[in-house]
């Protein structure tokens, strides 16, 4: 056991260190058990988004044991501050050479108030998580097969139109895996009481692929405008050296848009787009407080383009129609009646 009182430096200052810990070794049958237990008090660093974060006070420790021919098991792992930390346990095997090196971890985060970490994330956060991660991770070859098990409750970003969107019970499942063929995300999906997100990914070196599915189940708790269901779906697909993007929306006011793209780059100079956007909207009233305007009417909309996304060049032709179009200005409403091409 010791202890270290008043330690000082660069950016941070800590009251006290203290320690204790046991180690049995039985040298015959090559086992060695033990534990370690350590607490800062009084940490005060100098940034104050770190001091709010760490809250003064840090303490944990686990025990462990390892045998020949066994992984090391390093179990009640406790890491504890004021009012978050961490738990579980975590075995590594391969120590001795026989085998890959590999990490087996079964641990939880947990923090109930997320408050305190909002000036280092630079947003106003709220609410409180936890995150099971289990599964397996080899630091030397990068493969890993992880599985992440997440929740929320009250979750908010300070973000006005977002937050609606994740009161309540929030729940985040996360399948990571890699290996010599690439990087998969299979489930990734985010779901709330109000919206759910489904991603999948395949990274590889060539063939790469993505797609998302976002669905919100009553968007007038974020628009007020424009209550009822909506729906984004949105897949990617590597092509040589370019992207097919294609993105489907379905959102109130009966408005359906489509859109199809190729994005090509070398990685280095070149990074162009060209694609068509194709957009209906029966009742634009529901926009009206996107645009700080009253509107009514209905409009669609086709248009395609190419744009150079590194000088900011584009040519785009766009052409559409409206109709009974209002967008509030009462000197040009009577140009806008009945039916408008452009």
């Amino acid at each position: 056991a010791g202890r270290a009182l008043g330690l000082v430096r660069q950016g941070s200052a800590t009251g006290a260190i203290r320690f204790s810990g046991a180690v049995a070794s039985l040298r015959q049958a090559r086992r060695i058990s033990g534990f370690l237990k350590w607490a800062l008090e009084g940490i005060a660093p100098a940034d104050r988004g770190r001091a709010l974060a760490m809250g003064g006070f840090l303490g944990g420790g686990p025990a462990f044991g390892w045998a020949e021919g066994t992984p090391l098991r390093m179990r009640d792992i406790a890491l504890t501050g004021p009012d978050y930390g961490l738990s579980g346990v975590v075995s590594v095997s391969g120590l001795t050479g026989t085998g890959a090196l590999t990490v087996v971890p079964d641990v939880v985060l947990r923090a109930r108030d997320l408050a305190r970490f909002a000036k280092l994330a630079r947003a106003d956060l709220t609410g409180g998580a936890e995150l099971a991660i289990t599964g397996r991770a080899e630091p030397l070859t990068g493969n890993l097969a992880l599985r992440f098990n997440g929740q929320t409750q009250n979750l908010a970003a300070g973000i006005a139109r977002l937050d609606p969107l994740l009161a309540g019970v929030g729940k985040l499942t996360l399948g990571l895996e890699r290996d010599v063929n690439g990087t998969r995300l299979v489930p990734f999906i985010i779901t709330t009481e109000h919206a759910r997100i489904d991603l999948s990914a395949d990274l590889r070196s060539r063939g790469s692929s993505v797609s998302i599915k976002a669905a919100v189940a009553e968007l007038g708790r974020s628009l007020p405008d424009m209550p009822g269901e909506a729906e984004l779906i949105v897949t990617a697909r590597q092509d040589g050296q370019g992207w097919a993007v294609e993105a489907e929306a379905d959102l109130p006011g009966e408005t359906r848009a489509a859109f199809d793209a190729m994005i090509d780059s070398d990685l280095r100079t070149r990074l162009t787009a060209r694609g068509r956007l194709e957009a209906e909207i029966e009742n634009l009233t529901g926009f009206s407080g996107l645009v700080g305007r009253r509107l009514s009417g209905s409009a669609s909309m086709s248009s395609e383009g190419e744009a150079d996304l590194l000088t900011g060049a584009f040519d785009i032709e766009a052409n559409g129609r409206t109709q009974a179009l209002d967008i509030g200005i009462q000197t040009i409403a009577p140009l806008l009646r009945g039916a408008t091409q452009f």
